[in-house]
Parts: C-alpha cells; sequence; structure tokens
C-alpha cells in the first residue's frame, strides 16, 4: 500500500466501532489498490483520449489554415473579377452611348431619305421643269426682245 492510506481521515466514533484484524486491513488494502488501479486506467484513458483529441484539433487546424489560404485566393481572384466587371460595364456604357447616337443618326438619315423622295417626286421634277423652262423663256424675251 502507499503512504496515502496510512492516515485516512475516520472519524473516533467510526474508528472505535471498527473492529479491524488482519484479514480486514488486507481486505481494505486490496480494495484501496483495485481503486487505484481503476483511476489510473480512467485516468490512461482519459490521457490516451485527450492525445486522440489533440491529433484530431492539429489535423483541423491544418484543414482550417488550407481554407483560409484558399479562401485569401478567392477573395483576391473576386476582387480582379470586379475589377473586370467595372471597365466591362464601362465599355458596355461606352457602346451603349455609341449605339444611341448611330440610332439618332439613323432616324435623321431616315428623315432626309424621306425629304429627297418628296423632293425627286415626279410631280415636283416635272414642276422644277416647267419653272426652268418659264424662266429659260423670259430671259430670253428679255434678251432678244419679242419673237
Amino acid at each position: 500500500m502507499s503512504d496515502r492510506y496510512e492516515n485516512i481521515p475516520l472519524s473516533d466514533k467510526t474508528r472505535e466501532g471498527m473492529s479491524l484484524n488482519i484479514d480486514d486491513l488486507g481486505a481494505i488494502g486490496r480494495m484501496l489498490s483495485l481503486q487505484d488501479n481503476v483511476y489510473e486506467e480512467q485516468f490512461g484513458d482519459i490521457s490516451r483520449l485527450l492525445k486522440q483529441h489533440a491529433r484530431l484539433m492539429e489535423g483541423q487546424q491544418k484543414v482550417s489554415n488550407y481554407i483560409l489560404v484558399e479562401l485569401k485566393s478567392l477573395k483576391a481572384d473576386i476582387s480582379q473579377l470586379s475589377d473586370k466587371v467595372g471597365s466591362l460595364e464601362n465599355k458596355v456604357g461606352e457602346i451603349a452611348r455609341i449605339v444611341d447616337n448611330t440610332k439618332n443618326d439613323v432616324s435623321n438619315l431616315q428623315l432626309e431619305v424621306a425629304s429627297l423622295k418628296q423632293r425627286n417626286s415626279f410631280l415636283n421634277i416635272v414642276i422644277r421643269i416647267g419653272i426652268g423652262l418659264g424662266l429659260g423663256f423670259i430671259i430670253m424675251r428679255w434678251i432678244h426682245g419679242p419673237f
């Protein structure tokens, strides 16, 4: 037995009521020894489980660090993509302005074509020829006198 069992805290009343013989002391010693073995086994199991837990936590820490590195990489990629999207938005805006200007130009050209079609209609051409001939006769008469 170990030294810790020599001074077992018992009250005087309990000590008086005890009639210990050598067999009783031996049984108590064996029980305390068995209790020590159980405690050592339990603490050994706890120690083993704590070591396993520490190994698992170490693995989890490695995985967490890997995930953190990947997240930082993804954050950088997202930042680059955000910059590219911003520049693409600017280009799309510029293209939209160009398209709007082109639509306005096409509208103006359509109006001009419609006006030219109206001016170059058969009736307008005949009227212009008639006016030209009339002015020609008037100028000739003015220059050469009566016929």
